[in-house]
């Protein structure tokens, strides 16, 4: 479950700096252009895929859809994708939308982009792992 929504903020940051860079390099017309991402090994995101959008919604009562959607969606726009990531999961789980927004919470606060020198999202996975089972052992 946690590596569904650290997949998400990882794809969706590298999709915000990859978007940022062509902006920046006067490329704005290609923003929504995927083959100007992909040979950059990027994923182009819709908006109701990006992380930003997520974590706007995370106290919604649909919360668990709206990351559902974005999962199928960022798999459905990236042929690359096809067949590798959960279907309706975070439906089908049942969890407590304040247990989800917490967590959601807990994985927008790391940084992906900053030190590219350390595996965070590997320990982004331990830390929400960690809390996430001391959160449902201690309810």
């Amino acid at each position: 479950m946690v590596l569904g929504l650290i997949f998400l903020k990882f794809a969706s940051d590298k999709f915000e700096e990859h978007r940022q860079k062509l902006i920046d390099d006067a490329k704005s017309k290609y923003i929504e252009m995927s083959d100007f991402y992909n040979m950059s090994n990027v994923f182009l995101l819709e908006e109701i895929s990006r992380w930003s959008y997520i974590v706007k919604k995370a106290r919604q009562n649909d919360i668990a859809l709206i990351i559902d959607t974005a999962i199928h969606t960022i798999e459905k726009d990236n042929k690359a994708l096809k067949g590798a990531l959960p279907d309706n999961y975070f439906s089908r789980l049942g969890l407590d939308i304040t247990k989800l927004a917490s967590l959601i919470s807990e994985i927008d606060s790391i940084n992906n982009i900053k030190d590219k020198e350390q595996d965070l999202v590997g320990r982004v996975y331990e830390k929400c792992k960690i809390n996430l089972i001391l959160k449902l052992t201690y309810k």
